[in-house]
């Protein structure tokens, strides 16, 4: 049994579409319509996996039979019966390339991304120039968040489809956003992978380059991601119904695509709905985890809705993962002005503006110095127009505006977002 290389798309030794997530791969529209078609074949491998599981059990001690079944069983999906038929070879006899191989794709498919490193690794020191043994390091390493020795991994590997896209998003995940670029630039004309077009269209958006994010983002159009990058185009435009749609079919074909919730965040914040937009936030923040523009969309969205206790709740968990993220103290010293809580709010806002001084945007220190000479009414009325007075062609408020910027994980002082093009007289 040769070598298994790790197949995060389609190929004779795929994983379940679910095992294995974006840096390692994508979903496709095309293979969402063959769902029917992929229940059966996983349904035949379970069969076939029944059948060797019959003949081992009537010939115990076949080494090659159990190597055979073992393989088997990680097809159907069953990695934790694979592991045990791998360990029970081991008790036998010395485990073959191939089988040490099927447990590090076992330890990928169960997420212990430590241990696939460790046997990835060991096999890479007998054969360090394996093509698939440095894509399955690589793609190990990526998913435990060491995407700079993923990047080392894919050095020595050849330029395959899949090594272009997971170069591309540890590129991006290690804020090299201009290498990112321009390994798009270097493959203009001479790639048509639509995962690595759709990975490039999200680094062009979150740089604000709509120009490149426009000229690659129909060639990823058929990925979960490349929907969601065309659904914050829809709303670079203003068709808040189509952007609406593709963030619809992103999360269709990955329910957990954070950037898709967050899109679809950023069209209900759009139309006014701050609440259903506030519970979408929520949601990404909660898929990405430590995704701190997430968390202070969410608190904004919610003191919108004029929810400050859950607003309040997403300003602290965002200053409990960085506390030197401006934003989430100067959500908090709004909320503390509001309040009434004058002395509490300016400690934050002067803590705010020193991290950050254009974080909050001058509506925010207008206010507070409105309320230092004692105008309190005023600094209220100052508060209540940033929430709710438009700004622009786009009619957003400021603190829209601001939600907005944070969702797309860029800060409001920075040219657009993803999703949103400079219009003259906005916030941008």
């Amino acid at each position: 049994m040769p070598l298994q290389p790790l197949h995060c798309n389609d190929g004779k030794k795929r994983l379940r579409p679910s095992a294995i997530a974006s840096p390692c791969g994508s979903v496709t529209l095309p293979e969402s319509r063959k769902r029917a078609a992929g229940m059966a074949e996983m349904a035949e491998q379970a069969t076939h996996y029944g059948r060797l599981k019959d003949y081992l059990s009537a010939d115990p001690d076949n080494l090659r039979l159990m190597a055979e079944t073992a393989d088997a069983a990680y097809q159907a999906g069953r990695s934790e019966e694979a592991v045990s038929l791998i360990e029970r070879h081991a008790t036998i006899a010395p485990l073959p390339p191939s089988l040490v191989n099927l447990m590090g794709l076992c330890a990928l498919l169960q997420g212990r991304w430590a241990d696939a490193e460790r046997i990835f690794s060991s096999l890479l020191a007998d054969a360090p120039d394996d093509p698939d043994l440095l894509f399955n390091l690589a793609c190990a390493c990526a998913r435990s968040g060491d995407h700079a020795r993923a990047l080392e991994a894919l050095s020595s590997a050849p330029d395959r489809p899949q090594v272009l896209t997971m170069r591309a998003r540890s590129l991006h995940e290690l804020g090299r956003m201009e290498d990112a670029l321009a390994l798009g630039d270097a493959w203009e004309g001479r790639s048509e992978d639509p995962d690595l077009w759709s990975s490039l269209t999200t680094t062009a958006l979150d740089m604000g380059d709509l120009d490149r994010a426009t000229n690659w983002a129909a060639r990823g159009a058929d990925t979960y991601e490349g929907q969601a990058a065309l659904g914050m185009l829809a709303m670079a435009d203003g068709r808040l119904d189509q952007a609406w749609a593709f963030f619809d079919r992103s999360l269709e074909l990955r329910p957990d695509f954070a950037r898709a919730r967050l899109g679809r965040g950023a069209v209900l914040l759009s139309r006014d709905e701050p609440a259903e937009a506030a519970v979408e936030f929520d949601r990404a923040a909660e898929i990405f985890e430590d995704h701190l523009g997430s968390w202070v969309a969410a608190g904004w969205a919610w003191l919108i809705a004029d929810d400050t206790a859950n607003a309040r709740e997403r300003f602290e968990i965002a200053v409990k993962l960085d506390a030197a993220f401006g934003e989430a103290h100067g959500g908090l010293a709004l909320l503390d002005l509001r309040e009434g809580r004058a002395e509490d709010a300016r400690k934050k806002a002067d803590l705010a503006l020193r991290l950050d001084p254009s974080g909050l945007g001058g509506a925010l220190v207008r206010a507070l110095l409105l309320e230092k000479a004692g105008r309190v009414d005023a600094a209220h009325e100052v508060v209540d127009h940033a929430l709710n007075s438009p700004i622009g062609h786009a009619g957003r408020s400021v603190i829209q505006q601001m939600a907005l910027n944070l969702a797309g994980g860029r800060r409001p002082n920075q040219q657009g977002f993803p999703g949103s093009r400079a219009e003259p007289g906005s916030a941008e």
